[in-house]
């Protein structure tokens, strides 16, 4: 696994990105985390390289996921 930062939101970027990816050489699987605050949005995105965007599970396992929840 490597983790990898780009843009680090210095000097006139406005948009940050941490990668996670796996160490297969043929098929690389990514997880990207960012921002963008020129135009004031988050991300989570999974991909894989020459690819296009891969779905994003949460919990593919079972149980809850909990979002905008008090209990």
């Amino acid at each position: 696994m490597t983790i990898q930062t780009t843009g680090l939101g210095t000097g006139d970027n406005s948009h940050t990105q941490v990668r996670i990816q796996d160490d297969d050489i043929l098929s690389k699987q990514y997880l990207k985390m960012g921002v963008n605050s020129s135009f004031k949005y988050s991300y989570l995105q999974s991909t894989q390289q020459g690819e296009s965007d891969n779905s994003l599970l949460l919990n593919p396992n079972g149980g809850n996921v909990g979002i905008g929840t008090t209990t």
